[in-house]
């Protein structure tokens, strides 16, 4: 009897040392998931980081093509304010030159209204249709007229 409590002592020290090898090994498959869990956790971060890089990397490229259209746009203004200046400056110039014109046009008005002025000018327009007569043009020197006027045998002159 004495060996059968000497083999079950060492058969409950046997597992014991199993149930603790099993639990040092649950801890460690724990500790390897919670490493695995946190490698993981750091490539995301890390994907994360180089597509908010890129991200950033875009925007800041789209807000440098900004920066130059606005820049371009403002100095188009400066030149346009420019040129509304100039021509608010000319406009009163402007504006003499055509109250001339409407003072001119308003003196021929005038004067048109005249019935004898007007039998005058409506006289004078017949006379001039009537002694108008249209322009004779000589027709266009063609290569064939060319040679027939160059080819005319010459007569020699006699003393």
């Amino acid at each position: 009897m004495n060996q059968i409590e000497e083999l079950q002592g060492r058969i409950q020290a046997a597992l014991e040392r199993i149930g603790t090898g099993t639990a040092a090994l649950q801890e460690a498959r724990e500790a390897d998931k919670v490493k695995a869990a946190e490698v993981a956790a750091e490539a995301a971060k890390a994907a994360e980081a180089a597509a908010a890089g890129a991200a950033t990397a875009e925007i800041e490229q789209a807000l440098e093509e900004e920066k130059l259209a606005n820049a371009q746009l403002e100095e188009r203004v400066k030149v346009l304010r420019a040129r509304l200046q100039e021509a608010g400056n000319q406009a009163p110039a402007a504006n003499e030159d055509i109250a001339a014109m409407e003072a001119e046009l308003q003196l021929l008005r005038n004067e048109a209204g005249d019935p004898a002025e007007k039998e005058a000018l409506r006289g004078e327009v017949a006379r001039l249709k009537g002694s108008w007569k249209p322009r004779q043009i000589p027709p266009p020197v063609t290569r064939k007229r060319w040679k027939t006027s160059c080819l005319r045998p010459r007569l020699p002159m006699t003393a």
